[in-house]
């Protein structure tokens, strides 16, 4: 007797059934797609108890003649295949002909369509599968598919089904996908009677949001745009600031068909290194226009899996492009008409949407704004990889630049060449001669005597900060040009005060930037880059600090609050990122034993070079100990071992992490150390130097993701006492 069994027809299709369909939401899937390749403006949606009881599609597309009505629910019927050299060019929703057929296998379907050119329509009805009756019928042109008892002859797929809330919701959010596919089309969405979502379909990529997912959502919406030979890539990404606790809100669409893809999600998130909280994930609605040719829509059954033949472009376009986008965020808020090019800004809760730049092949792009990022925050910028350009498109005006009607933007003649970076070392500064009375203790003075910082003080403030004013003698030291008193001998430079000034200095002490041309001056290049980052500041006045944590800063017609730890750590970590040699060691007069367990001591092998590179010179010192001989200059003696530890911890707990996360997780220890608290005394330069770095649009979030500063306009002040409604 044979084990070998040939499958009915009817048992081949069931299974068949359920490698496309295996919930309501699959249906309405295939459907609404359906509906887009019959070139459909308007897609109506209704449900019935979670889809189970009833679902019903109705387009204005073409719709079909009689006899295409007829055999469209065979198996691999289709309209928008010919032959296999279709499949290299597939430019529809759909291709395999097997929805259909999948659908009616399992349902009870009534079907009316009619094309415009047609007098009269025809009506169908099929049960699982056969034809029962078929008709003319007058009927609006387009189509109708009603799916009704879902699943009724197979009990098996049936008994799995959720609750009728838990189908209607993946219906629902099965509905959201395709419609955020194609703002062009009108998407209207009802279940059980009450409409779930309406999208005007007027092409607009920001009112489909806006519509789709919500108000709160749309505004923490960033614009992303750029183009490569034959990709294109469009659409919004979430502010920093409004991470998710999951990914659920990221939506990935190749060619308007919405996909799972770990490629485009890895290129997301990694673009959001450094600025995301831990835990937290960035939401997104980006459109990738590729070649029909450069990618395999034919992987899954349900087509929400691709191949891309060019891997490395498609990431590289993708991160360069989200991460060029939130370099360029207005994390204040602040209204263009309060910089000093008096352009004008955007209506707080507006959704953020950065100007275009023109191409470099050579460097950085030029920063989207009006003004130039500095030329030393360009150069560090540029480090972690060119930035896209970001072209505007002349044939979607939703995408356009604001302003570009306006102006064509800069010809390639006009367009400045990126700046190089070249090492130089920072000027020995003279320390500052004490005035009268006892200096006061600032956070870099802290445990230090009575040294005061000489990168702080008033003269070198008043050159690297336009407007600062100079400091009274005797309160934070006397200049550089203040005689000697008493006869008193020119001190030489004290290498712990040249510590203590890296720790604030500006890029531009540390950093020349030019040509390339190793011979300019750097008096005068930090000059040029000082008199550039006051151009890039709006008008501003510091009013003080809150709990000697945030600083208070009044800005045309807002307030902004800026934690003054955070800024500083980010300045850190970006000054520490952008070396390219190791960073500076202090070796320890009384090394420290340090006690390790066998997961810390592997780390320390594993990552040695990678913490010598930062400073930190281990040795073995009998069994399961290490001491500690030389910690980085940056960082206090008193933090080198908790940093270490912290350090030590994070790899571990990170797993095996790659070199680049690992380098990472130590600048984000060292950067955290070696920064200003949160409850110190700071000087009024201090706070002066971290208002421009924020208020220049430099710093935005400290490197764990959080937000460095909070904006509370007037008109918000205003309604809190009731001036206004």
């Amino acid at each position: 007797m044979p084990h070998i069994n040939i499958l009915s027809p009817h048992v081949a299709d069931l299974i068949a059934a359920g490698e496309v369909v295996d919930r309501p939401a699959s249906v309405i899937k295939e459907l609404m797609e359906n509906s887009f390749d019959a070139g459909a403006s308007h897609v109506t949606v209704e449900i019935r108890n979670g889809g189970a009881t009833m679902i019903r599609i109705t387009d204005d597309g073409c719709g079909m003649a009689p006899e295409d009505a007829g055999i469209a629910f065979l198996r691999h019927a289709t309209s928008k295949l010919q032959d296999e050299s279709g499949l290299e060019a597939i430019t529809t929703m759909g291709f395999r002909g097997e929805a259909l057929a999948a659908i009616s296998a399992v349902s009870r379907i009534s079907l009316t369509t009619r094309r415009p050119e047609d007098p009269e329509g025809i009506r169908m009805t099929l049960l699982a599968g056969d034809i029962e009756e078929m008709e003319p019928a007058g009927c609006p042109a387009g189509t109708v598919m009603s799916v009704e008892d879902l699943f009724y002859n197979t009990p098996a797929r049936l008994k799995f089904l959720k609750t009728d809330r838990s189908e209607a919701s993946a219906c629902i959010q099965a509905g959201l996908r395709c419609a955020l596919g194609r703002p062009e089309i009108s998407v209207r969405f009802l279940r059980d009677g009450k409409e779930e979502f309406f999208t005007p379909g007027d092409g607009d990529p920001m009112s489909c949001c806006y519509a789709l997912l919500g108000r709160e959502a749309a505004a923490d919406l960033l614009q992303v745009y750029s183009e490569d030979s034959g990709l294109k890539l469009r659409g919004f990404v979430s502010s920093p600031a409004a991470g998710r606790g999951n990914r659920s809100a990221q939506y990935f669409f190749v060619n308007g068909r919405y996909i799972r893809s770990q490629l485009l999600q890895s290129a997301l998130e990694q673009a959001y290194r450094n600025t995301l909280l831990t835990g937290r994930y960035p939401a997104c609605v980006l459109w990738l226009e590729i070649r029909p040719g450069s990618v395999d829509v034919n992987v899954h059954p349900a087509k929400t899996e691709v191949k891309f033949s060019e891997e490395r472009r498609v990431f590289s376009l993708l991160y360069q492009a989200v991460q060029a986008t939130l370099q360029q965020e207005d994390r204040l808020g602040l209204s263009r008409g309060d910089r000093s090019d008096g352009a004008s800004g955007r209506e707080a809760g507006d959704p953020i949407i950065p100007a275009a730049a023109p191409a470099d092949p050579v460097g950085p792009a030029t920063p989207l704004t009006d003004r130039s990022v500095p030329a030393a925050s360009a150069g560090l910028a540029g480090l972690a990889g060119s930035r896209p350009s970001v072209p505007s498109d002349p044939a979607d005006p939703v995408f356009r630049p604001a302003g570009a009607a306006a102006s064509a933007g800069p010809t390639a003649a006009e367009t400045p060449t990126a700046p190089t970076l070249s090492r130089t070392a920072a000027p020995p500064a003279q320390p500052a001669v004490p005035g009268p009375g006892p200096a006061p203790e600032t956070s870099w003075n802290r445990g230090s005597g009575d040294v005061s910082d000489p990168a702080l003080s008033s003269a070198s403030l008043s050159q690297a900060v336009p407007g600062v004013p100079s400091a009274q003698p005797g309160r934070y030291g006397a200049s550089a040009q203040e005689p000697e008193r008493d006869g008193a001998s020119k001190q030489e430079p004290d290498p712990e005060l040249f510590r203590q000034q890296s720790l604030f200095a500006s890029p531009t002490a540390e950093y020349r930037i030019g040509e390339g041309s190793a011979s300019a001056p750097a008096e005068d290049t930090a000059a040029d880059s000082a008199g550039e980052a006051a151009n890039s500041v709006p008008a501003h006045r510091i009013l003080g600090e809150a709990f000697r944590t945030y600083i208070i800063v009044e800005c045309g017609d807002r307030i902004v609050l800026i934690d003054k730890h955070a800024a500083h750590e980010r300045m850190n970590f970006d000054r520490l990122r952008a070396r390219t040699q190791p960073a500076a060691a202090q070796q320890l007069l009384l090394p420290k034993p340090l006690r390790l367990g066998p997961e810390e001591l592997a780390l320390t092998e594993q990552f040695g070079e990678l913490l010598a590179e930062f400073g930190f010179e281990l040795e073995p010192f009998g069994p399961g100990e290490r001491i500690l001989r030389a910690a980085p200059a940056d960082l206090r003696l008193e933090d080198a071992v908790p940093a270490l530890e912290e350090i030590l911890e994070h790899l571990r707990s990170g797993g095996s992490p790659d070199p680049a996360a690992a380098r990472d997780e130590i600048l984000h220890t060292v950067a955290c150390k070696a920064a200003i608290k949160a409850g110190w005394d700071t000087s009024a330069q201090e706070l002066e130097r971290l208002a421009v770095e924020v208020l220049s649009g430099r710093v935005k979030y400290c490197p764990h993701g959080r937000p460095v500063s909070v904006t509370v306009t007037r008109k918000d002040l205003d309604r809190l006492f009731k001036r206004i409604v």
